[in-house]
């Protein structure tokens, strides 16, 4: 008709690709990878999630632990003391004071073993406190890294 532009050539299969279809096939390509990168990323992300709130949960009842410990640590100090001033104070017999001196050592004896507890209980919470900063780390790493891909 002579008003519309002729019309294209017909496709050669066995023409080589054009230079903008060799770049659409390359990002093509570099798009999948991207894609398969990002879902790696979100389940790392799930699973570094999973694992710091297991450990936030364990560094929790650590916590609950040690301030239990610690509470029993004031009542054996407050017993102790107070078995030390009935001690001074009391003049009864020799059996009276020797069984109070039994009971003294017994509880200088839990009182050293609440104190080993607490310092146990503060290392462990300490090595909690830096895992849980590592876990963190991790996730932020994690994040910073899958918000470029």
């Amino acid at each position: 008709c002579g008003v519309c532009p002729p019309c294209p050539a017909p496709c050669n299969p066995n023409a080589p690709p054009t230079p903008a279809e060799r770049e659409v096939q390359k990002l093509t390509i570099q798009l999948r990878q991207t894609e398969e990168n990002f879902k790696t990323k979100v389940t790392e992300c799930a699973v570094l999630r999973t694992e710091f709130l297991k450990k936030k949960e364990e560094l929790e009842k650590e916590r609950c632990q040690h301030r239990e410990v610690q509470n029993k640590l004031r009542e054996l100090e407050m017993k102790y003391e107070g078995l030390t001033t009935q001690t001074n104070m009391a003049l009864g017999t020799k059996e009276q004071a020797f069984e109070q001196e039994i009971n003294v050592r017994a509880l200088k004896q839990c009182y050293r073993e609440a104190r080993e507890e607490i310092d146990e209980l503060r290392l462990l919470m300490k090595e909690q406190n830096n895992q849980l900063q590592d876990y963190r780390v991790k996730v932020i790493q994690t994040n910073t890294l899958s918000y470029f891909y």
